[in-house]
């Protein structure tokens, strides 16, 4: 039966079977990915959108039928019932979708085998397909944040670094032999805008550096920041801030002065911690 995993459950290799059918948290992702066999030559990333459908998941575990779904009533059908006419269980290897805000991940064709996804780029390449339309809107935050997860994943395994594998003008780029990403859309005779045209290069690689930036902070070096910024700070706003919690139903009653600092300062004292935790110059308070 169909059921979530998560980084709690304990996995094997499963590179033997080319279907999976599987839906994961993304660190149930990135630990079930650790444990399979690298069984051919894997150098390209590319990344899609869905375009249809685009819709949210109701929940993990619907996510990953509809994908499922869409591998009966699409990719495995007859071309003849108007489907791609694909041999059962062969579709792009990786569905990403969010959740009521979290990323999940569908593994649909095993990642240890190679499947269509991308003209020029199947023997040697996998495929992350985003559930959006990206012609319509841009990927959000938690989308660029569940590629990130996705990526420095597949990093880890395979070797793939988070650069672009080819830079040529859309639709004219053959396979290079250097390892790294690209959009569907990069790829010789692809004629897609996939994955959306409000979606570019630079943008995801921004986001990318904000969250490499983000990893290399320890618990310690957040803590040795905490301590030096700390300071509790009664005033005005304090009363206002409480008696909105407790209206919310968030706290059940206002805490003891000396005991709580106002929403506005906590918020102000992470973002200063933040930006000293990448390095760069806190706002004066």
């Amino acid at each position: 039966m169909s059921r979530l995993y998560t980084e709690a459950d304990v996995f094997c290799d499963e590179s033997g079977s080319v279907w999976v059918g599987k839906v994961f948290t993304v660190a149930g992702f990135e630990k079930w990915l650790a444990e399979q066999k690298l069984t051919r030559r894997l150098l390209y990333v590319v990344d899609h959108h869905t375009w249809s459908p685009a819709d949210e998941p109701s929940s993990p575990l619907s996510f990953c039928n509809r994908v499922q779904g869409i591998g009966t009533n699409y990719y495995w059908k007859k071309k003849s019932d108007g489907g791609r006419g694909w041999t059962w269980g062969y579709m792009p290897q990786l569905w990403l979708a969010v959740i009521k805000g979290e990323p999940y991940v569908t593994v649909g064709t095993h990642p240890s085998w190679a499947a269509p996804q991308c003209t020029h780029f199947n023997k040697e390449g996998l495929g992350i397909e985003t559930w959006w339309n990206g012609d319509r809107e841009r990927w959000t935050h938690p989308i660029h944040y569940g590629l990130w997860r996705i990526h420095k994943a597949l990093e880890a395994w395979a070797g793939i670094p988070l650069t672009r594998a080819v830079t040529g003008p859309t639709n004219t780029n053959m396979p290079s032999g250097k390892k790294g990403w690209l959009f569907h859309r990069d790829a010789r005779d692809s004629n897609k805008s996939c994955p959306g045209w409000k979606n570019d290069h630079d943008d995801l690689l921004s986001a990318w550096r904000e969250y490499e930036k983000e990893d290399d902070v320890t618990p310690d070096e957040v803590r040795k920041i905490i301590r030096e910024e700390m300071e509790i700070v009664w005033s005005d706003t304090v009363d206002r801030d409480q008696a909105y919690l407790v209206e919310q139903e968030i706290i059940s009653a206002p805490r003891a002065k000396g005991k709580a600092a106002s929403v506005s300062y906590v918020d102000s004292l992470l973002a200063r911690v933040l930006k000293k935790a990448v390095g760069e110059t806190p706002d004066p308070r």
